[in-house]
């Protein structure tokens, strides 16, 4: 099914959440013209991005959010995506986040997951609020959620990113251990799918030891993209300061510096595979505000050249996030220097363990971390489902 053409000259109605009530909708998600529920498009001059619930009609996971919030519609009535039970001919919907609802499910969800795969770490409820409130996720607005006997059976953080060949979506499907191959991944992976219509590349990342997640992903088109080690050494350590190198750690609230980090990390990644969406201060200043972020620069001349940044999973668990130098001073050993900084300042603040992932295709960095003490424990592989498969 192909989405109606835009009317000319008709306004956007008021429920739009793209371009405002006062703009023309580039596409309406009605079959009929006075059928528009839920019209939406991401920014001014795109596409209205719909979906089909059970009833046939079109609509929006945003726009059903927006319906449900207005108690227009009834929770069971207009899902994002309704799949058969396997075994069963109960249907699974797949609806909409919202942080009031699903908050607390979601945490127990992957406090369950944790106890049985060891991929999974626990999160705490005020780790999971500042995840989901990221700008870059839009509050959870592309987030979906499975409901079955009372509890959160499933659900998928998705958003989309800028890569190498233009926009995709990211997603990860998470499913309770008591639910699963019971058909509620394949709902929540039809509900990713309908999101864009299928006309979006979809990327997920899954540990190569989840034979079974690999094989589902497979049967639904997606190939490995790349591949990254996990790595992850104990704490504390003891590396003497490095006289000639001066490194000093981030000023919160100090634009130079915000802008700094994204300038860096920008350079830095730039045609990194898997690729790495390009920073932007909103987003750095979200992650700086986390009460574990740590960060450090190194400067030269009195300019930051390159960065190390990490952030608390817990009080004895840090989590390496970014370490990084511009392309212009790589080579000089910069990278090893904040490495030694980083673990010094991670025992200080009482961390016993750190963990890291990185490109297997990065041999420089890979020997980097294995000269001081990582060692591997799992791969991640990074899939990719194409636009037409």
């Amino acid at each position: 099914m192909e989405l109606p053409k835009k009317q000319a000259g008709v306004a956007c109605p008021s429920h739009c959440m793209g371009s405002g009530a006062n703009r023309d909708c580039q596409q309406y998600c009605g079959t009929r013209a006075g059928d528009r529920t839920g019209c939406f498009h991401s920014t001014a001059g795109q596409a209205c991005v719909a979906t089909v619930d059970k009833l046939g009609k079109w609509l929006t996971p945003q726009g059903f959010l927006v319906l449900l919030k207005k108690q227009a519609v009834r929770l069971g009535v207009r899902a994002l995506a309704c799949t058969p039970m396997l075994g069963s001919r109960a249907m699974i919907p797949v609806i909409a986040y919202q942080a009031d609802l699903h908050d607390a499910g979601i945490v127990a969800l992957f406090a369950a997951c944790a106890a049985v795969d060891a991929d999974v770490n626990v999160l705490s409820m005020a780790r999971w609020q500042h995840f989901a409130r990221d700008p870059g996720r839009l509050a959870g607005r592309d987030f979906l959620v499975v409901e079955l006997d009372g509890q959160v059976a499933g659900m998928a953080y998705s958003g989309l990113e800028e890569g190498a060949q233009g926009m995709l979506r990211y997603g990860r499907i998470m499913v309770h251990p008591a639910f699963r191959r019971r058909g509620v991944a394949r709902a929540i992976m039809a509900g990713l799918l309908a999101m864009d219509g299928e006309r979006m590349p979809l990327e997920c990342a899954l540990p190569a030891r989840w034979l079974a997640g690999l094989a589902f992903a497979q049967q639904q088109g997606f190939a490995v993209l790349a591949e990254e080690a996990e790595l992850r050494r104990a704490l504390p350590v003891d590396y003497p300061p490095a006289p000639d190198v001066a490194i000093r750690p981030l000023r919160r609230g100090d634009a130079d510096d915000m802008a700094a980090w994204c300038a860096l990390s920008n350079a830095a990644y730039a045609g990194h595979l898997p690729p790495v969406t390009p920073a932007t201060v909103a987003d750095l200043a979200h992650r700086a505000s986390l009460p574990g972020c740590s960060l450090g620069f190194v400067e030269i001349d009195g300019r930051p050249q390159g960065l190390v940044q990490w952030e608390a999973d817990s009080d004895s668990l840090v989590y390496l996030n970014s370490l990084l130098v511009h392309p212009s001073r790589q080579g000089e050993g910069l990278g090893r220097h904040l490495l030694r900084w980083a673990l010094q300042r991670m025992a200080e603040q009482g961390a016993q363990t750190v963990e890291l992932t990185v490109s297997t295709a990065n041999t420089t960095a890979l020997r980097l971390y294995l000269a001081h003490g990582f060692e591997q424990y799992g791969t991640t592989c990074y899939l990719r489902r194409p636009v037409a498969i």
